[in-house]
């Protein structure tokens, strides 16, 4: 107020002033270096578990792949593929051992003798094998005994043939678990089957049914899927699929998958499965993570 005369107060703008506003971009620069130091090692862990993930379901899928196929029949191996899906099938060995053979005997199977031998001359029913059977407990009447397996398509000597007649080179079991007599167990079977050839080391084994591994992948991850059959009956020609429900072993599949037997190696007793399995998963920015591993396994074809 100057000679009694009242001027009007001015008010401050509102706003930042230059020192608030650089003060602002300062710390917000900090807490973004902060936030970036913090997030970088976070992705970085979730990107390493992703593919640490992918890595172990591809091995786990190959290597029961793996364990499996060393447990096939000699000769049984085969591979092919329909409507894109590669189907590997084999069929799965139970327990087996050596048979007692003497030549013109091995139709006395009376249950009183403790050395009946297995005849290749004439039907037979039964044998003791050399020593116990491993694992005999687990023998079923759904099993086969099996008799120097050859290469699929061998007419009578192929263990997938179903109609061979009166000479085959596979029988079912009829009696389980088998018998423990003197020095060995019983193998009994159905009768009126005369084996077509006789085995070299006098080896026979007991199957316990077909195993198929189906390989279908997909461009778009999750949806391919490598899955396992098994319960099924022996089919001459391979299904593709089996028919009946299988059970998940992977997902995420895409080409490519290969499983590949080499058959050049078939007549030196030994086969080779080749498999490359490739697993992906999207992230969460909707790029795609892949995996892949290369398997072989060392298939043991003496009968």
């Amino acid at each position: 107020m100057r000679n009694g005369t009242a001027f009007p107060v001015r008010s401050r703008s509102a706003g930042v002033t230059l020192i608030e506003l650089a003060i602002t971009i300062a710390l917000v620069g900090i807490l973004a270096a902060l936030i970036v130091q913090f997030v970088a090692p976070v992705r970085s862990y979730i990107d390493s578990s992703r593919r640490a993930a992918l890595a172990d379901a591809a091995d786990t899928a190959l290597r029961r792949i793996g364990r499996d196929v060393r447990l096939a029949l000699p000769n049984s191996v085969r591979v092919t593929t329909a409507g894109g899906i590669t189907y590997l099938e084999f069929l799965l060995v139970r327990t087996g051992g050596r048979y007692r053979y003497e030549a013109g005997t091995g139709t006395d199977c009376g249950g009183t003798t403790a050395d009946d031998a297995l005849s290749f001359s004439a039907a037979d029913t039964c044998f003791t094998s050399i020593g116990n059977v491993p694992n005999s407990a687990d023998v079923t009447t759904n099993d086969y005994v099996v008799v120097f397996n050859l290469p699929t398509g061998t007419d009578k000597a192929d263990a997938y043939q179903s109609s061979c007649g009166a000479a085959c080179n596979k029988a079912l079991i009829t009696t389980a678990p088998p018998a423990a007599g003197t020095g060995g167990h019983r193998i009994d079977f159905t009768g009126g089957n005369t084996f077509t050839y006789e085995s070299p080391g006098r080896r026979f084994f007991i199957i316990e049914g077909p195993v198929t591994y189906a390989c279908s992948p997909s461009a778009t991850p999750p949806s391919g899927t490598l899955t396992r059959y098994s319960g099924y009956a022996i089919a001459a020609a391979q299904p593709t699929p089996p028919g009946v429900a299988g059970v998940l072993l992977a997902s995420g599949v895409t080409a490519p998958c290969t499983l590949t037997y080499d058959t050049n190696v078939a007549a030196s007793g030994a086969g080779l499965l080749t498999m490359s399995l490739k697993l992906s998963m999207q992230d969460s920015r909707g790029d795609t993570e892949s995996v892949v591993l290369y398997h072989t396994v060392h298939v043991n074809n003496v009968p």
